[in-house]
């Protein structure tokens, strides 16, 4: 068996053998288009055989075992990591104040577009 490696160090990669991980952050083992992929997390009493499309959540600090499930079909997995929920608050904070930001800069740029055309309009009739 292969030394402990992060599960993103094997995304992507053809998965002839099983390969252990540690998983270092939260996320998700997904199947890639090929075959199905056999995964044994340390201290679970059952394996999982996944089919390509389907995905399987993951906790730091877990141990994973992950390979190929036929012998002679390449099985690839993708891994997709997951925000802490801190962050994912925080990105919707600033996400909604930048939109906040963008409508009051559109109105900001309206008022200022009128205040040019009013502005044209008072200089002609002095002129």
């Amino acid at each position: 068996m292969s030394r402990l490696h992060s599960l993103s160090f094997w995304a992507g990669q053809e998965l002839a053998s099983v390969r252990c991980a540690v998983v270092t952050q939260p996320g998700e083992l997904c199947v890639m288009p090929g075959g199905r992929l056999w995964v044994t997390v340390q201290g679970q009493p059952q394996d999982h055989v996944l089919a390509p499309g389907q995905r399987m959540a993951v906790r730091p600090g877990q141990v994973v075992w992950v390979g190929g499930w036929t012998p002679g079909v390449a099985a690839r997995l993708a891994w997709q990591p997951r925000q802490a929920p801190a962050l994912q608050r925080a990105s919707g904070v600033l996400g909604g104040s930048a939109r906040l930001l963008r409508r009051a800069a559109g109105g900001l740029l309206a008022l200022a577009r009128k205040a040019e055309s009013s502005a044209s309009r008072a200089q002609g009739r002095m002129a």
